[in-house]
C-alpha cells in the first residue's frame, strides 16, 4: 500500500484555498512553519519506506531532463489562466447559466462526449454537504465530488478533473491505495480534464490551454524533484519557485509528487488513448497501460 503522509495544519488551512494563499503571502512565519513541517516529514519518509529511494533513482534523470526547459513564468501560467493568453482571461465568466452541471452536460453532448450523468450528479450533490477543499472524497463508502466555487474556466477545469477521478475510481479493478491506483486515477483525471476543456474552447483559445497544460506538466516534474531532494536530505532546490504554495499538495502532504509526475508522463505518451477508453468504458487500467505507464514507472508500480 502507498502511504501518503498528511500534514494537518496545512490541510486545515487549504480547506479555504483563497484564504490560504492570501495568508501565506502575508504571513511569512506561517509559511516558514509549514515548510519546516514538510521538510521534517520528508526527511523521515525514507526511514519508513527505504524502497522509495529506488523509485526516485529510476525516475529522477527523466525529470532532470524535462526541467532543462523550465522557467518560473510557467508557474504563473499554470496558476492563473489569464497569463496563458489574454483571451483565456475572459473565460472567468465562462458559464452563463446558473447550473454548471446542466450547462456542462449540454456542452459535452454537443462536443460528442457522452457520459452516464446520474451517478456523477449524485456524487456532486453528496459533495454539497461536505466542508472540505475541492476534490473527490469518501462519505462513508460513497464517493463525493466537492466541486470548486465559481463559474470561470478554472472552476470548470477543476470540476471536470474530479469527474475524471470519479470515472476511474468507480470502474477500476486495480487495488485501491497502491501506487498504481493513485497514478492511474491521476492520469485519467488529467487526461479527461484536458480533453474536455479543449473540446469546450473556441479554436483561438486552444493554444493558450495547451500552454497551460505544458506548464502544469513541467511543474509536476519540479515538485517531484523537490520532494525527492527533501527525502534524500538535499534541500538546495534549483531552479527555485517564489510561491511554491500555489501547488496545494506540496505543503499538505508527503509522498504524492511521484504520482503527479508519473501521470504527466503517462499523458504525454498517450493522453488521447486514456480518454478514449475512459469514456468508452473499455477499462481504464488498460488505457493507462497503453498510455505508457509501464514505461514511466517500470515493474515496481
Amino acid at each position: 500500500m502507498r502511504e501518503i503522509v498528511s500534514l494537518p495544519e496545512a490541510e486545515h488551512l487549504y480547506a479555504d484555498l483563497g484564504n490560504a494563499i492570501t495568508r501565506l503571502r502575508s504571513e511569512p512565519e506561517l509559511l516558514d512553519r509549514l515548510r519546516a513541517a514538510r521538510r521534517v516529514a520528508a526527511g523521515r519518509y525514507l526511514d519508513r519506506h527505504p524502497e522509495e529511494a529506488h523509485r526516485i533513482g529510476l525516475l529522477l534523470p527523466g525529470s532532470n531532463r524535462a526541467l532543462e526547459t523550465f522557467d518560473e513564468t510557467l508557474f504563473a501560467r499554470r496558476h492563473d489562466l489569464r497569463v496563458a493568453t489574454p483571451e483565456l482571461g475572459r473565460l472567468r465568466t465562462f458559464v452563463s447559466g446558473p447550473d454548471r452541471v446542466e450547462w456542462l452536460t449540454h456542452r459535452l453532448v454537443a462536443a460528442g462526449i457522452h457520459l452516464d450523468w446520474k451517478p456523477i450528479n449524485a456524487a456532486i450533490e453528496l459533495g454539497l454537504g461536505i466542508s472540505a477543499a475541492p476534490g473527490l472524497t469518501l462519505d462513508g463508502k460513497r464517493r463525493a465530488i466537492v466541486a470548486p466555487a465559481g463559474r470561470g474556466i478554472g472552476a470548470i477545469a477543476a470540476l471536470v478533473h474530479e469527474i475524471g477521478h470519479f470515472l476511474y475510481e468507480t470502474s477500476t479493478t486495480t487495488h485501491e491505495g497502491t501506487l498504481r491506483y493513485y497514478v492511474e486515477s491521476e492520469s485519467c483525471a488529467l487526461a479527461f480534464c484536458r480533453h474536455v476543456v479543449r473540446a469546450l474552447l473556441d479554436d483561438e483559445l486552444v493554444e493558450g490551454w495547451e500552454s497551460y497544460a505544458r506548464a502544469e506538466d513541467l511543474l509536476a516534474h519540479w515538485f517531484f524533484r523537490a520532494e525527492a531532494e527533501q527525502m534524500l536530505g538535499q534541500i538546495d532546490l534549483a531552479p527555485t519557485l517564489s510561491e511554491e504554495f500555489l501547488w496545494p499538495s506540496w505543503l499538505c502532504s508527503v509522498g504524492y509528487q511521484i504520482v503527479y509526475m508519473s501521470a504527466a508522463e503517462a499523458n504525454r505518451l498517450d493522453g488521447p488513448g486514456v480518454v478514449d477508453r475512459l469514456i468508452g468504458g473499455s477499462g481504464s487500467a488498460v488505457a493507462i497501460q497503453r498510455a505508457g505507464l509501464q514505461g514511466v514507472l517500470g515493474s515496481f508500480v
